[in-house]
């Protein structure tokens, strides 16, 4: 079993608008966003005001997310999902919490670390590393890569798939594997859309 950090757990608390526009983040946002290589967003004028939908990469994973905002704005509760979140040399796993706010069809989003486990560096997940034009599919909730027909761990996938070789990292395409997309829908009873 992996050892976990002494970090302590982190929780960072952004509201939603009913147009998705960010209009509120917690103290600590900055702060969170420098430790995970996101300088860009650290200052809060950077995203204040803009719609969350360019920060969420991939097709399949913003089409998700509209359905948990739909799903809480309908129901009026929160929902939970489990979700990774790691950096290179940390596995992070989260529990992201979407509430509805008392103010027409606004949402608050807390996203709860819940274990931080250290890992040997995995330079594949580093934003900094020079990218080829090479895409890999990574599963956006569990961080798994897809090698084949198969997903597998990330530094798994850079050991077999000989991911660098000679050469810069490849991209990485966020989806959703095959094995989380069932347990979301299921685990919020959303009915899968054509």
């Amino acid at each position: 079993m992996a050892q976990t950090t002494d970090t302590p757990a982190e929780s960072i608390t952004y509201h939603l608008d009913a147009e998705d526009r960010i209009v509120w983040v917690s103290p600590d946002w900055g702060r969170f966003a420098e430790a995970n290589d996101a300088a860009e967003l650290a200052d809060t004028a950077a995203v204040i005001g803009q719609r969350i939908w360019p920060f969420i990469d991939g097709l399949t994973e913003r089409s998700l997310y509209q359905q948990f905002f739909d799903l809480v704005r309908n129901a009026g509760k929160p929902i939970r999902i489990p979700l990774r979140c790691d950096s290179p040399t940390h596995r992070r796993h989260l529990e992201l919490q979407i509430g509805p706010l008392d103010d027409d069809d606004g949402l608050a989003i807390c996203s709860h670390t819940l274990r931080i486990e250290p890992r040997p560096t995995v330079v594949l997940l580093d934003r900094r590393t020079v990218r080829s034009q090479m895409l890999v599919d990574i599963c956006s909730f569990c961080l798994k890569v897809r090698s084949g027909n198969d997903w597998i761990e990330t530094e798994q996938a850079v050991r077999s798939m000989r991911l660098f070789g000679d050469g810069p990292a490849p991209q990485l395409s966020h989806g959703v594997c095959p094995v989380c997309l069932p347990e979301l829908y299921r685990r919020l009873n959303i009915t899968p859309g054509p």
